[in-house]
């Protein structure tokens, strides 16, 4: 059996606090996707299935002590262990809750090592739903584990 492994979340544990310009952000998950026979397009022989996608609602991020003021989440790889050819993606699935507001990050942003704006918003909101895409896995890509690390920041 195939597997390949993508490992994701701030700073390589599971809960991450980031302070910036007085506000705080917290990450909740990570994801873990083995590759093996359930994932094969139609059986032994042929390729993986592409992409593949964790549940909607595979990690949360909460932004705090906010003030009400604007603020952008960005996020970059910050450890990268994946051929090349594979892509990550991340995008907001949920508004979360709280005071204020969310904007944008609904669609699938595929992360580099540039650090890029993911969603914005105001005020303090808790349990922003995201969720992960792979693309780019072939039979062809070496067993083992691969993986990446994701650095969250809010500005």
């Amino acid at each position: 059996m195939k597997k390949f492994a993508a490992y994701l979340c701030a700073a390589g544990i599971g809960l991450t606090t980031f302070v910036a310009f007085g506000s705080e952000i917290t990450l909740l998950g990570s994801w873990s996707q083995p590759i093996g026979s359930s994932l094969l397009v139609g059986g032994p022989g042929t390729g993986i299935q592409s992409p593949i996608e964790s549940d909607p609602i595979q990690a949360t991020i909460s932004i705090s002590g906010t003030g009400q003021a604007a603020w952008r989440v960005k996020v970059r790889q910050d450890f990268v262990d994946m051929p090349t050819e594979v892509l990550l993606a991340v995008r907001r699935t949920t508004d979360g809750a709280g005071q204020g507001s969310v904007l944008g990050g609904q669609e699938f942003l595929v992360i580099g090592e540039t650090e890029q704006i993911l969603f914005e918003g105001n005020g303090d909101r808790s349990e922003i739903g995201l969720q992960y895409k792979l693309e780019g896995v072939t039979i062809l890509q070496g067993q083992g584990r691969h993986g990446s690390t994701l650095l969250y920041r809010v500005e």
